[in-house]
């Protein structure tokens, strides 16, 4: 079978998103599939077209960004070609392009299924709100054309704003999770290192901090409730920086870290 997969950013982007993408690209392409992912050429340094791991990548060219996003104004064209060629197009959302993506596939045919990924919630401001407003415009309709969507969770498809709206062609699917096996003794040192056995409960993250992520909400729940964990713990982990030879936290998890 022939697999379209498109998104706005892939590796060597990294994020969750791309690291699912990435890793069911290359089960599909193991099974025997031809894959081909389209994505936009976000560094201009990489290259518009090459394989790896068995997976074609075309990237199309930006020409400037929008917040989050990307203007690539061929990629609609590219879009058009590629649908064509495959049997089925599998669309990672959110994703600006989305709705004229499926489009193209309902046009010629071909089934498309939606991987719905996260709510997305930008800091606070007008031009936020504005950029807000017209992603969920664009996720709203690539879910009225596609043939079905997948999410994580049934969990999560309960209380998304966006997938409650979509019950009836949804399926939970989990996640494909690669962990290597820890080193001898690893886990023993880091529950001493940080008291994880002494102090209850252990709440861990592992993950890109963004705002839509909640760890500003998990913090401030905590803070108002000190009875209900008074021994409680939050191991952290995510993308730091070094500044003045000290390692901080980016983003929301700054303004949580007196917390966490």
């Amino acid at each position: 079978m022939k697999i379209l997969t498109v998104l706005t950013y892939y590796r060597p982007h990294t994020s969750g998103l791309t690291i699912y993408a990435e890793r069911l690209a290359r089960a599909f392409a193991k099974r025997g599939h031809q894959v081909t992912v389209m994505t936009t050429q976000y560094d201009p340094s990489l290259p518009t077209k090459e394989t790896m791991d068995g997976v074609k990548i075309v990237r199309v060219p930006v020409v400037a960004r929008v917040s989050k996003g990307v203007l690539a104004p061929t990629f609609g064209f590219v879009a058009t070609k590629l649908v064509l060629q495959h049997d089925v197009v599998q669309l990672h959302l959110p994703q600006f392009d989305a709705p004229g993506v499926a489009f193209r596939a309902r046009l010629f045919g071909k089934p498309a299924v939606l991987t719905y990924h996260c709510d997305v919630l930008l800091p606070q401001g007008w031009f936020n709100r504005f950029v807000n407003f017209v992603l969920d415009f664009q996720n709203n309709m690539a879910g009225l054309l596609a043939s079905h969507i997948v999410t994580y969770t049934q969990d999560y498809a309960d209380h998304s704003r966006y997938l409650s709206r979509f019950a009836s062609k949804l399926t939970p699917i989990l996640p494909p999770v690669e962990l290597p096996n820890p080193e001898p003794g690893a886990v023993a040192a880091f529950a001493e290192n940080h008291l994880t056995r002494e102090r209850r409960p252990v709440i861990g993250m592992a993950a890109r901090f963004a705002s839509e992520k909640g760890v500003e909400g998990s913090a401030r729940c905590a803070a108002r409730h000190p009875g209900k964990i008074p021994e409680g713990a939050g191991a952290v982990c995510g993308r730091v920086s070094e500044r003045d030879g000290r390692t901080s936290l980016l983003g929301p998890a700054h303004a949580a870290h007196p917390r966490i």
